[in-house]
C-alpha cells in the first residue's frame, strides 16, 4: 500500500487561549441509531473533510442532553498500532453525576449494560462525536456519600469505545437535528 504525502499544518491563530473541556454533553442508546439513507449501513456519514454531516436515528429518537457539572465531564482518545499494522482509537468519557438522587440512580441503570452514542459540545463551541459505530460503553462506574464534608457525593462515570475513526467533528446542523 503506497502511504499518501503529508498536507501542510499551520498554527491556528489564537490557538493559546482554547479553554479544554466539555460545557453540553448529549447521549442516545446505540439501539436507536440507524442506518443513513445511501450509506452502507452505518449510522452515520461524514463529508469530504471527515466532518459528521448526517445521523441515522429511529422515528421520534434524539440525543437528550445530561446534565453536567463544570470541570468534571471530559472526552479523550488513544490512537494504538500493532507491530501487525492493525490500528485503532480508543475513545474515553469521563463524567460526574453530583449526589445520589432517584434521577441519577435511574440515568446510571439506563446506561448501565447498553452501547451509546455521545454528542459534546467543547468550550470552544464546536461539536463532537464517539460511538457511532455502537461500540461505546459504560465500562466504570464508582460512587458514594464520602467520609468527610468536603468529599464527592454521587458517581463517577467512564464510558470507553473503540473505532478507526476515533473522536469526529459534527457539522452544527446535524447537530440541531439529532437533539432534544
Amino acid at each position: 500500500m503506497a502511504c499518501s504525502s503529508l498536507i501542510t499544518l499551520v498554527k491556528n491563530c489564537g490557538s493559546e487561549g482554547l479553554i479544554a473541556g466539555v460545557q453540553k454533553l448529549y447521549m442516545v442508546s446505540a439501539n436507536d441509531l440507524i442506518s443513513v439513507s445511501g450509506s452502507t449501513g452505518a449510522s452515520y456519514s461524514v463529508d469530504t473533510n471527515g466532518i459528521v454531516n448526517a445521523i441515522g436515528l429511529g422515528a421520534e429518537k434524539k440525543f437528550v442532553e445530561i446534565g453536567i457539572i463544570k470541570n468534571t465531564t471530559g472526552l479523550n482518545e488513544e490512537f494504538t498500532i500493532n507491530e501487525n499494522g492493525t490500528n485503532y482509537s480508543t475513545e474515553t468519557l469521563t463524567l460526574k453525576l453530583a449526589d445520589i438522587t432517584v434521577e441519577n440512580k435511574k440515568f446510571v441503570d439506563s446506561v448501565r449494560g447498553q452501547e451509546v452514542a455521545v454528542i459534546v459540545k467543547s468550550r470552544t463551541g464546536k461539536f463532537y462525536t464517539v460511538g457511532l459505530n455502537g461500540l461505546m460503553k459504560l465500562s466504570a462506574l464508582s460512587g458514594g456519600l464520602g467520609l468527610a464534608e468536603g468529599d464527592d457525593i454521587g458517581y463517577n462515570l467512564t464510558f470507553s469505545g473503540v473505532s478507526q475513526s476515533g473522536i469526529q467533528l459534527v457539522d452544527v446542523a446535524t447537530v440541531a437535528t439529532s437533539i432534544a
